[in-house]
């Protein structure tokens, strides 16, 4: 039997998460036969730990160059199915995940891309700081959409638009969902942005894994730069964070639900943030672009 979707999952260092997205998967409505799973390990010397579960249909892809855009290109030059689904291995995806992207395809015969809802969710039963932050400003795939482009954590892509736009840049450690899709979509490919396609995706719960996600775009953003020809990028991209952003305070201020003691942490949170990028980004212009992992 033909297969009719490939998922693919990228990896590093996180088998507890990986598992659970796995579980995931294999409670897919879609019959199992019909769908192919591809985990892209993007650390080969460390073999997954005893008691770890594959799925029937799922296999390994090995990839030794550092960086998740590298990963899953590795499992991309694998897929031979029609369609490929991108998700995180910190995702968790709704039972009908994959049935709701078919169908919306088979429906939409012109439809190139889906951009599915990415649904953050605490770790406990009340937020924390960190994560009622990512919840404002991260994953947003609705606005992401409509600026042309969607997140990897749930990207379902027709598999004839990769054979004409090319893989993802494997020199990118973040923004390569961004740069890919921009590329697509000046190559007339359409984007659609699906609530009903669904998946979870736990807030990052620590001003150090915010830190680590800044880092990470910061270094995507000047590689982008760099490969635009934007050479003075220096003051104008230091200078930027020496005052709170305009937009992250209104933002902040005029959200719903937090209380007046939360807005105020989030507004310290932002700002450390900002110092954080600012601290990270002089580092980069001072010191170049290697291919060092940001974590």
């Amino acid at each position: 039997m033909s297969i009719d979707a490939a998922i693919i999952v990228p990896t590093y260092q996180d088998w507890n998460a990986l598992q659970r997205c796995l579980d995931c998967l294999a409670e897919q409505s879609v019959e199992a036969h019909r769908i192919e799973i591809i985990v892209s390990n993007n650390n080969p010397d460390e073999e997954p730990p005893e008691g770890f579960a594959l799925p029937a249909n799922a296999r390994w892809v090995w990839q030794p160059k550092a960086g998740s855009y590298a990963a899953r290109n590795a499992a991309l030059a694998e897929v031979r199915a029609p369609v490929v689904c991108f998700t995180d291995a910190d995702c968790r995806p709704a039972p009908d995940w994959v049935a709701r992207a078919l169908a919306l395809l088979e429906a939409e015969p012109q439809l190139d891309r889906i951009g599915g809802a990415i649904v953050l969710t605490p770790g406990g039963e009340r937020w924390s700081v960190p994560e009622l932050y990512d919840r404002l400003f991260n994953l947003r795939q609705a606005r992401y959409v409509a600026r042309g482009y969607a997140a990897t954590a749930n990207l379902i892509v027709r598999r004839a638009v990769f054979d004409e736009v090319g893989p993802f840049d494997a020199s990118l450690f973040s923004s390569g969902d961004k740069e890919w899709n921009r590329r697509a979509g000046k190559a007339g490919f359409s984007l659609l942005y699906a609530g009903t396609v669904r998946v979870r995706h736990a807030a990052r719960d620590s001003f150090a894994e915010h830190a680590a996600k800044r880092a990470r775009v910061a270094k995507g953003r000047l590689r982008m730069r760099a490969a635009g020809g934007q050479a003075n990028a220096r003051p104008r991209t230091l200078f930027k964070y020496l005052l709170p952003s305009p937009g992250a305070v209104l933002r902040i201020v005029f959200c719903r639900g937090p209380s007046l003691a939360q807005r105020l942490s989030l507004l310290s949170f932002d700002y450390r943030l900002r110092r954080h990028e600012h601290d990270v980004t002089r580092t980069l212009l001072e010191q170049g672009l290697d291919g060092s992992r940001h974590r």
